[in-house]
């Protein structure tokens, strides 16, 4: 009895003998053992929190126990990911406006209470990275979730004011909020 492993497979000879005592017959007899796929060992955190306009590097690790060569593939990756065959790696810096106003009179009623903030905290996507092996896959789902990053406004035609004592000044400052929040002045 041979309970045979993983690494077993190929031809093995053996010899087999039978004797009643005066007299012995011999065979040799082929084993031939089958090799079987397993299916690759893949590695990556489940979940992963990323901050708007910060890059995440998410390294994938899989490795194949027969040695075979191993293809990767994703499902629903978010757009702008890239994946880096050399280093085993996705990239991405998730643009400021990943998450943004929905826009409408709730999401402006919203955002004069200054109460939309509460309800545009995060996001989360979710993808699948597969490993294929010579006839098996592994698959394993990634969570990103992506944390809203509210932007200052920006002036735009903002400059120095020289006047005469006496005179009369007039200020109209403009600014620009790139996440499209009402901007008061003070």
């Amino acid at each position: 009895q041979w309970q045979t492993g993983f690494e077993d497979a190929g031809k093995y000879k053996i010899k087999v003998s039978a004797s009643d005592g005066l007299l012995r017959t011999e065979e040799k007899v082929e084993i031939i053992v089958l090799e079987v796929d397993r299916a690759p060992q893949l590695e990556a955190p489940l979940k992963v929190d990323v901050h708007e306009g910060e890059k995440f590097i998410l390294t994938i690790t899989f490795v194949d126990p027969d040695d075979d060569d191993v293809a990767i593939a994703f499902q629903n990756l978010p757009q702008g990911v890239e994946f880096d065959d050399k280093n085993k790696t996705l990239q991405w810096t998730p643009s400021y406006d990943t998450i943004h106003r929905r826009g409408g009179m709730f999401s402006t009623m919203l955002n004069v209470l200054r109460l939309e903030r509460f309800f545009l905290k995060h996001e989360t996507v979710s993808f699948t990275i597969t490993a294929c092996g010579k006839d098996l896959c592994t698959s394993q789902p990634v969570e990103i979730t992506i944390h809203n990053v509210n932007q200052s406004p920006v002036f735009s035609n903002l400059q120095n004011i020289t006047v005469t004592e006496m005179d009369t000044i007039e200020f109209k400052p403009e600014a620009v909020d790139i996440d499209n929040d009402i901007i008061r002045y003070y």
